[in-house]
């Protein structure tokens, strides 16, 4: 259950949100596995390239890892076979393909960290035009190339991402841009379309950084801290609200933080294992080409 009083934010959403057109009444999609405290995370932040040479060296995992540790002050489980760490991290782990494992939907809330980039101009997989972010996958280097059933080779778009179909609730994104548009209506609708049963996917519209005015691992606990709160002193905030304050506290000045979410319900999700027992609100549809409006866009930019 969750309380009746209005959500309140510092941040600002988005022209591209609408109002609310949709009932309690759609059908679920979502087949959860009844085990709801379930968090599974990606972590790509250190590679030494080869095909073609290529380096990074980030720190996002204390994000994670103290964010994990404060939600496993309250039930909340890392599921097999998470964690996940470079090397260890291919593209055909999130495709939802054919031959892809489609991870992020075996677990609640689903982290994924590392490096994304604009995609490169001209014809990209399906012959749309060439922009808009990636995952930066480290298959995307193996050298030779191998592709296999397990090790799809290259970066992860947008329309190879589906959560929420199985078990996925909330997903975060810890990298640049993931959800940034670029002022095109095409990549908003594909970013709208991972959401398929998925109530909320957090990220940014920006360059974000592994530094700022809190540590990575000062910004994961508290972001812990604001979804669990703290018996009595400290109410759990919505999950929107949570990220956006993480944000605003924790980036530095000008970073976007990006929320899309299903604006029938989700925008006063809790997450599960607060102290004051709030949780999910209804269930969302699958987004598809019918019902993309239902799906809205929370912006905060860090001052």
């Amino acid at each position: 259950m969750r309380p009746s009083h209005a959500l309140l934010t510092w941040c600002l959403v988005s022209l591209l949100a609408v109002p609310l057109l949709c009932s309690l009444s759609v059908p679920m999609v979502c087949a959860d596995d009844g085990l709801l405290q379930e968090f599974g995370s990606m972590s790509v932040d250190h590679y030494v390239g080869t095909c073609p040479a290529m380096h990074w060296d980030m720190d996002w995992q204390p994000f994670r890892n103290l964010l994990r540790v404060s939600l496993g002050t309250v039930g909340w489980v890392e599921n097999a076979p998470f964690p996940l760490d470079d090397a260890n991290c291919f593209s055909g782990q999130i495709n939802k393909g054919p031959l892809g494992q489609n991870l992020g939907d075996t677990v609640d809330v689903f982290l994924w960290s590392g490096h994304s980039f604009l995609g490169q101009s001209g014809p990209k997989k399906g012959g749309r035009p060439g922009y808009g972010s990636e995952l930066h996958m480290v298959t995307e280097h193996l050298d030779p190339c191998q592709c296999d059933c397990i090790k799809t080779c290259g970066n992860i778009e947008h329309t190879e991402v589906a959560l929420g179909a199985n078990d996925n609730e909330v997903a975060i994104f810890v990298t640049c841009d993931w959800l940034k548009n670029y002022g095109e209506q095409w990549i908003m609708n594909e970013i709208k379309k991972m959401h398929q049963g998925n109530h909320l996917i957090l990220g940014f519209a920006s360059m974000s950084y592994d530094y700022g005015k809190q540590t990575p691992a000062l910004a994961g606990a508290s972001l812990g801290t604001k979804l669990k709160g703290i018996s009595p002193s400290i109410e759990p905030k919505p999950i929107l609200q949570a990220w956006l304050d993480t944000v605003r506290e924790w980036q530095p000045q000008g970073v976007r933080g990006r929320i899309s979410y299903w604006d029938g319900d989700c925008e006063n999700d809790y997450l599960p294992g607060n102290w004051r027992g709030w949780g999910y609100g209804a269930q969302p549809p699958a987004a598809n080409d019918g019902n993309l409006d239902q799906f809205s866009i929370a912006d905060c930019v860090s001052p």
